[in-house]
């Protein structure tokens, strides 16, 4: 390669590096590469860290079911309570 970086000749000429670096191949006589097909991620792999919004999102989730059977509870402490002989 030359003197400039693709990186600086992208911002030069306002075209992709990665453009560049297929022209550059093509002219050298370089074989390119096929693309890849997309491989099965493995659970470890796909299990990435949640954005803050999708965290937010479940937690809030979390605290409704709580508060779901709590309701739950109460509706049936009232019906015991209602229902028993003392």
């Amino acid at each position: 390669m030359g003197e400039k970086s693709y990186r600086q000749l992208e911002k030069q000429y306002e075209i992709d590096f990665r453009l560049i670096h297929l022209w550059v191949s093509k002219f050298n006589g370089k074989p390119l590469n096929q693309r890849k097909t997309k491989k099965e991620k493995s659970p470890e792999q796909a299990a990435k860290p949640l954005s803050k919004d999708v965290w937010l999102l479940q937690e809030e989730l979390r605290k409704s079911k709580l508060h779901v059977n709590l309701l739950n509870t109460m509706i049936e402490l009232q019906s015991f309570i209602r229902f028993s002989i003392f």
